[in-house]
């Protein structure tokens, strides 16, 4: 192996543990706060913490503020925000479950456009969202009815809306042309 192939090598084991490194240090790392108990949403939908679908997590709004700088954002108060991107079309699912609150849930378009919010859809006190999407980056709040606060385990489902090849095709011969009695074929032309 030459010298340049063991430093590329190298540097590029570097940037990657560097990059994992700055993840964890900026709280981001998958399973870091998980660690700690919980996952504190972001306080803004411009912090909000990224989390994958597929997953749950043990969520928290105890760090909220009850009023929003946002007009018409958040729907309900005490709002911690969370984000997640999709690549293709397909239907979501939200729902918080071992609640210590009465929780509420709000999706909304990373333009801030509400798409879906639920209080109780999950039984009292717990809250469920099914809606589908389009691909992109949505923000999805975490609240509390009238401003309450507490923890909650928030599951986010996805299937993909993937369009599947028809089963069932009939190939059936083409049958040729024929005039009806009494029409002439139109002449080319002349």
């Amino acid at each position: 192996m030459t010298r340049t192939t063991a430093s590329r090598r190298l540097s590029r084991r570097h940037v990657g543990v560097m990059a994992v490194a700055a993840l964890a240090l900026a709280g981001v790392a998958p399973g870091v706060a998980e660690a700690a108990g919980e996952l504190p949403g972001g306080l803004t939908p411009e912090t909000a913490v990224a989390v994958g679908l597929d997953t749950s997590f043990p969520g928290s709004n105890q760090a909220a503020t009850s009023v929003s700088a946002y007009p018409n954002l958040p729907y309900w108060s005490s709002t911690v925000w969370y984000s997640f991107t999709t690549s293709v079309p397909g239907i979501v699912t939200v729902q918080t479950s071992d609640v210590t609150y009465d929780s509420t849930l709000e999706l909304w378009t990373s333009a801030r456009t509400i798409v879906a919010y639920d209080d109780d859809g999950a039984g009292y006190p717990a809250s469920r969202i099914r809606t589908g999407l389009s691909a992109g980056t949505y923000l999805l709040g975490l609240a509390g009815f009238s401003g309450q606060r507490g923890t909650a385990t928030v599951s986010v489902t996805f299937t993909p809306m993937v369009p599947t090849a028809p089963t069932a095709l009939q190939v059936t011969p083409a049958t040729r042309w024929r005039p009806s009695p009494g029409r002439r074929r139109p002449s080319r032309g002349t």
